[in-house]
């Protein structure tokens, strides 16, 4: 219950003439903060959605009507969800509802360098990081500014739906740095979080900024229904070819995002497709059998990609070979293979086999080679068509340290005009 002669007394201190010195002015303010405090006023305090509240399960998950399909395309759209006020709720409600519950809402303090007069929804880099992993549309569309010092300034992320923009204010001694900005969903009906971005965790988005590749999900569902452990356990697996035949053989379509600074590893994973190819099974064969034929057409395309960075093209190199097609999809050379077989490809490419693979490993091999060969083919070809066509850098400047642990307060919409 509000202390109305406390509240008076409030009224009264506002009423000081402002005719004083700076010194006296912050005093003053600083005794009107702790008034409203005193009162319990929601002025002195904000709620807080930061990377520690949220579950570690699916950060996004729809079912029902909140799955939208797009005519003609195969994929989904998010149907707006209907989040309450201040309009910070509309971007954060609608893409981490699941990873962040009512109940798990918690209040805080609002600093003293925050104005009374706004509301402001405290959250860090790397709760904002997954915010952009998750619903970055595709097509490249991703755009952002700043960075090129982050000690302070302006920094600014937009697509063709959302845009945000945050400025960090020159550091003080007194003051842990941190940023302040807003969120503005545009009104569009494709707002929207992308079907591709769906059932991601917690842990999954983090390793994807991180560096793992954008096609990464723990547990791989492939074209024949066998699931499967993703390759990559740690960052260095990134330069390993075994996330590219998982590529290959996964249904899961990539984040629209990526880590840049991983882009010369993901490219010697490609690379590395060629060698196990070239140096590990090709010479199984004897020259002039069709299986060295087809190796070393497959050999061929890859180096092509590799070399010219693009899938494009591809086609005419395959057209009227057993390879034909396989640039476009792998599912009917695949839809029998077992998870004991999906593992066998994906660690035969994954520790980079530099000699020819022993007798063992040909037996198991020669009846799989040509859908081996196409899935080594079409997770190449995935990469550099996502790098062209899809993928859009994360903004360097949300990948410094400082900034993913460091607080970001979300303005509310009528202070951030």
């Amino acid at each position: 219950m509000i202390n109305w002669e406390l509240a008076a007394v409030i009224v009264a201190v506002a009423s000081v003439p402002l005719v004083v010195s700076p010194v006296a002015l912050a005093g003053l303010g600083r005794i009107i903060r702790s008034l409203f405090s005193w009162l319990k006023s929601d002025k002195t305090i904000c709620e807080a959605l930061c990377w520690e509240d949220l579950f570690t399960g699916p950060l996004h998950a729809c079912n029902g009507p909140c799955r939208v399909p797009v005519a003609g395309t195969g994929r989904y759209l998010n149907s707006v969800h209907n989040p309450p006020p201040p309009c910070y709720y509309g971007p954060f409600f609608n893409v981490l509802h699941t990873a962040w519950p009512r109940s798990r809402k918690r209040r805080i303090p609002k600093p003293q360098h925050l104005p009374l007069d706004s509301d402001y929804l405290r959250t860090d880099g790397n709760t904002l990081l997954a915010f952009v992993v998750i619903t970055c549309p595709g097509y490249r569309s991703l755009m952002s500014s700043g960075g090129e010092g982050v000690s302070q300034g302006t920094f600014s992320i937009s697509s063709n739906h959302r845009r945000a923009r945050f400025h960090r204010p020159q550091p003080r001694d007194d003051i842990e740095p941190y940023l302040v900005g807003h969120i503005h969903e545009m009104a569009s009906p494709t707002r929207a979080v992308d079907l591709v971005a769906i059932g991601l965790t917690k842990n999954e988005v983090l390793s994807i900024a991180n560096g793992f590749p954008p096609f990464y999900r723990r547990r791989i569902v492939t074209h024949s229904g066998a699931i499967i452990d993703h390759p990559v356990l740690e960052l260095t697996d990134v330069r390993r070819a075994g996330w590219v035949i998982a590529a290959g053989l996964s249904t899961h379509e990539p984040v629209n995002v990526y880590n840049n600074d991983q882009a010369g590893h993901y490219k010697s994973a490609c690379e590395r497709v060629y060698s196990t190819i070239v140096k590990a099974i090709q010479p199984l064969f004897a020259v002039g059998t069709e299986e060295a034929a087809l190796c070393h057409l497959a050999a061929c395309v890859i180096q092509y990609m590799n070399d010219q960075g693009t899938g494009s093209g591809v086609s005419k190199f395959i057209q009227g070979s057993r390879l034909e097609g396989c640039d476009g999809g792998v599912e009917t050379l695949t839809q029998s293979w077992s998870a004991e077989e999906c593992n066998f490809a994906t660690a035969l490419f994954h520790h980079h086999k530099v000699m020819p693979l022993a007798q063992e490993e040909k037996r198991k091999l020669e009846p799989a080679l040509l859908a081996v060969l196409a899935v080594a083919v079409n997770g190449v070809y995935s990469w550099w068509q996502y790098r062209n066509n899809v993928g859009s850098h994360i903004p360097d400047w949300l990948l410094v340290d400082s900034i993913r642990s460091g607080p970001i307060w979300l303005k509310d919409c009528r202070m951030a005009q």
